[in-house]
């Protein structure tokens, strides 16, 4: 129940009051009774205590309160008046700001284009939406337990052709195959001592072995203009002027997925930073990096 009152708080009596669209100047009619069958007359005169009577709406209002000689009283216009509603639910005056796909402006009205999307969704698509579990999920879908096998597992998994789906053993060779892009070389030994002439022997841990290799040395002590942190790729190299072996070599062995051999030459022998000149190292003065992938 609304009282007109003026700037002192004294009762208004016979004030006047219109409506109009929330932040608008568009009147808009008003009901005497909830079922909608009678429009208030315009404006709405309060009683000689400034009572207002009993006014019922659908929408969020903009509210005008005047004294008899139309003066405005403090505190209007108003907006966001949520008035006895006629018909429907009060979320039909509470005001929603409209987003793409849903261009409502009040509560009710958002609900029901949500409830209209979701009811043109399929049973088949609800079902698949509401399950809570992996396997629920299979059932709604109809797929078998190696729908979802994890094929990803940083690229070392173990899968046989003899004991998984053919398209699984494709995945993961695939995926083995993107994860070694990905990650470049999967084997990348600590830094070793070179000692000329012989033989390096290192675990990789690929679980296979590798077919691809890559040797780098690393400058520890500054030499032939290299700074230190310095690498430079190097293969295996014989010099047939000298007879000797300039570069490292590596060895599988039959059935070993284990270990990489690999033989250090007699000396290694690159070119010089600066000048390019021929230049043999000094053994301690340099690492060997071993880099390999399945």
């Amino acid at each position: 129940m609304l009282r007109a009152t003026d700037t002192n708080g004294d009762i208004v009596p016979g004030a006047r009051a219109y409506f109009y669209l929330n932040n608008t100047s568009t009147p808009v009619d008003v009901y005497t009774d909830a079922t909608a069958a009678t429009v208030h007359p315009t404006p709405v005169l309060a009683d000689a205590d400034g009572v207002f009577p009993d006014v019922f709406t659908t929408s969020a209002l903009k509210l005008i309160v005047q004294d008899a000689d139309g003066v405005t009283l403090p505190g209007y216009p108003s907006n966001n008046w949520h008035i006895s509603p006629t018909v429907g639910t009060a979320a039909e005056l509470v005001a929603f700001a409209p987003i793409p796909g849903n261009p409502s402006t009040d509560v009710q009205a958002a609900i029901t284009v949500n409830t209209e999307l979701w009811n043109t969704v399929t049973p088949f698509s609800r079902g698949a939406l509401e399950a809570t579990t992996d396997s629920g999920w299979r059932d709604e879908l109809g797929l078998g337990v190696a729908a979802t096998y994890n094929i990803s597992n940083d690229g070392n998994l173990t899968l046989s052709r003899t004991t998984h789906l053919t398209t699984e053993h494709a995945v993961k060779v695939y995926a083995d195959a993107v994860a070694v892009a990905a990650r470049g070389w999967e084997y990348t030994s600590a830094e070793q001592a070179i000692t000329a002439a012989s033989t390096l022997t290192l675990t990789h841990g690929l679980g296979a072995a590798p077919t691809r290799f890559g040797f780098a040395l690393r400058c520890k002590t500054t030499e032939h203009n290299y700074a230190v942190g310095d690498e430079v790729q190097v293969a295996g190299a014989i010099d047939d002027v000298a007879a000797t072996v300039r570069g490292p070599i590596c060895i599988i062995e039959n059935g070993n997925t284990t270990e990489i051999k690999v033989l250090i030459p007699d000396a290694f022998v690159i070119a010089d930073k600066t000048t390019y000149a021929r230049a043999a190292l000094t053994a301690g003065n340099w690492r060997l990096i071993v880099r390999a992938s399945r």
